[in-house]
């Protein structure tokens, strides 16, 4: 069965902690059991060249690649430069939601927010989902 092929965009600009990135990646694990993703990790700039694929069943070693500001119109603008040659069919942002909003995306955007995140902006058609506060963090050794 074939499922939707997805790239996985990963805030890992200095707002976003690494105790939160390590809990976005323990929920992608979940999705990664699933799934292949392509992981497109960005922070103020983005290049599909840093993009990797996370085949279905395996557990990569994840590390953080960047560190800078926010700006979620760098992937966005990968992704409809690249969306069609890569087969990518809808765009999953993991974020605090910290930055400005982005422009318009040639494909599905959702948005997943950490614990008490919200957008910074108020106003979106987008689906937005904030990881429950309650939910244990399973971070992994090694993860960071």
């Amino acid at each position: 069965a074939h499922g939707p092929h997805l790239v996985l965009v990963i805030d890992q600009s200095g707002s976003v902690s690494d105790t939160l990135l390590e809990r976005f990646f323990a929920e992608v694990e979940a999705l990664g059991k699933q799934l292949t993703i392509t992981i497109l990790p960005f922070d103020a700039g983005c290049r599909v060249e840093e993009a990797w694929v996370w085949r279905k069943g395996e557990r990569p070693e994840l590390n953080r690649t960047r560190g800078g500001g926010t700006d979620s119109d760098a992937p966005t603008n990968v992704i409809n430069e690249h969306a069609q040659a890569t087969g990518w069919e809808g765009a999953v942002f993991v974020t605090d939601g910290q930055c400005g909003k982005p422009g318009y995306c040639l494909v599905p955007r959702l948005w997943i927010l950490g614990p008490g995140d919200s957008l910074a902006w108020t106003e979106t058609d987008e689906t937005v989902v904030v990881i429950d506060e309650s939910a244990a963090a399973k971070s992994q050794p090694g993860w960071m």
